[in-house]
């Protein structure tokens, strides 16, 4: 019998109907295996062992036969420690269109033509702020908005959209093919000229529109409306030569700027179609819980943007894991949450060296991604974060959604941290993930820790 198994008795008497009963307490190790063997002749069940080949002994293999050749007695089918794991899932809410939580309201002051195309607007607010992510006018990036979009006038009314941004300045948004915002001036309700916007130039106590369009330019528009991609302002004056008009210096084109994110991920359960059978490698069963047993809560937690390390710890965590004080030695739980993204270019979970920072890849110039992140100690509880899986994922195991998952588990249910790792000519490598190969199963080091843990991390 394996080690850690106890009998309630050795020796037993046979009750009326002729039967003896003992009871077996097996140890709580997932993936131990037992066999009982019983006799009524004294001295047999000291001639059995787990070890082949022994002469004078009986070997007992790993099957489940009742009877051995050379053995008086019987033996129980081979029985095996199973532990169930309750998981509890969660997931932020979605994106509300009352926040700017991917996107960011702005107002144009000033379009920059070069070589005959719009190529840069000039906003007033300082899109820098929003991270520190480099941009295009500190740190030689491309800024949070690369790929992302703006929207004329706002997300709401939507009259029209740039897309595919090269990125964004402090404070200024850049697209080197151009952009292409289409005005229209209106007379006596009727449309009198249309085209595209090339230059806004700002001269202090008035604003100059420079316009591309087919349709002439008459004095008798001054006093009418121009309508830019939904802003709208009175025409002053048409100026001589190029096709200009002058617009009063209050005027601004208003816009919403939207990073390359979306905002449909969420809500939504984790996946768990890989961690159940992973976890069964390590003879782990996975229930996941109902309300009855947990506080199964999704699309009820507020939607935030980026997850810090004091939101993991605080409310993400503490607050949204209900079944967090079950978690014992003889009840195992674990929480998993569908958050966005993990912290931004400077709030990273880890300390340098540089290497080992990460980001929200906005922009897709940044380095290593964030796609989940396990407290493995004593506040436990894993986050996935949908929006970086997408980004950068990579879209392959062990890089999936269903992949994070299973990883984050493993470091949960493990009660580690570790990433293992080879060392070939001096340089360090993961072995899969650190955590899971490429196919979704643990590495043997973590079927190792699930095995031998007392309790998943938590209290």
């Amino acid at each position: 019998m394996a080690a850690g198994g106890e009998l309630s008795a050795a020796v037993a008497s046979t009750d009326s109907n002729g039967v003896a009963r003992v009871v077996l307490r097996m140890c709580a190790q997932p993936g131990n295996n037992y066999r009982v063997a019983a006799s009524c002749c004294a001295g047999e069940l000291g001639r059995l062992t787990v070890t082949n080949g022994v002469p004078g002994l009986v070997y007992v293999p790993a099957g489940n036969e009742g009877t051995l050749e050379g053995f008086q007695g019987r033996l129980s089918e081979m029985l095996t420690v199973w532990r169930r794991l309750h998981v509890e899932l969660d997931s932020m809410n979605d994106v509300s269109m009352l926040k700017t939580a991917n996107y960011f309201v702005a107002t144009i002051a000033e379009i920059i033509e070069q070589e005959g195309r719009p190529v840069r607007v000039r906003v007033t607010q300082n899109l820098g702020g929003l991270d520190t992510s480099p941009n295009l006018s500190v740190g030689g990036g491309n800024g949070r908005f690369q790929n992302g979009h703006i929207a004329f006038p706002n997300l709401v009314y939507l009259v029209h959209a740039e897309t595919d941004l090269d990125g964004n300045g402090t404070n200024f948004l850049h697209k080197a093919a151009g952009f292409n915002l289409p005005f229209t001036i209106i007379t006596n309700g009727v449309v009198a000229a249309s085209g595209t916007v090339r230059r806004l130039n700002d001269l202090g106590n008035s604003k100059v529109l420079r316009l591309q369009t087919n349709d002439p330019l008459s004095t008798n528009f001054e006093g009418h409306q121009i309508d830019v991609a939904g802003s709208v302002a009175t025409i002053e004056k048409v100026l001589p030569g190029p096709k200009r008009v002058r617009v009063p210096a209050s005027y601004v084109i208003t816009c919403a700027v939207h990073d390359d994110d979306s905002d449909l991920l969420l809500p939504k359960l984790p996946n768990m179609e890989l961690a159940s059978t992973a976890l069964a490698q390590a003879y782990v069963a996975v229930r996941l819980d109902t309300p009855a047993v947990a506080v199964h809560s999704a699309t009820n937690s507020e939607f935030v943007a980026n997850v810090s390390r004091s939101t993991v710890l605080g409310s993400l965590v503490s607050a949204r894991w209900g079944s967090r004080t079950l978690n014992a030695n003889d009840f195992w739980v674990a929480f998993v949450y569908s958050a966005f993204q993990g912290p931004t270019y400077t709030n990273s979970f880890l300390t340098p060296p540089d290497w080992l920072r990460f980001s929200d890849r906005d922009p897709n110039s940044e380095g290593r991604v964030l796609l989940g992140v396990t407290r493995a100690g004593h506040v436990g509880g894993s986050l996935v974060f949908a929006e970086s899986i997408r980004d950068g994922g990579g879209g392959a195991l062990p890089y999936t959604e269903a992949g994070v998952v299973t990883h984050e588990l493993g470091h949960a249910v493990g009660r580690s941290d570790l990433h293992v790792t080879t060392v070939t000519g001096g340089t360090t490598n993961l072995v899969g993930d650190g955590v899971i190969n490429s196919s979704g199963y643990y590495l043997p080091e973590y079927l190792d820790a699930i095995r031998s843990v007392l309790r998943p991390a938590g209290p």
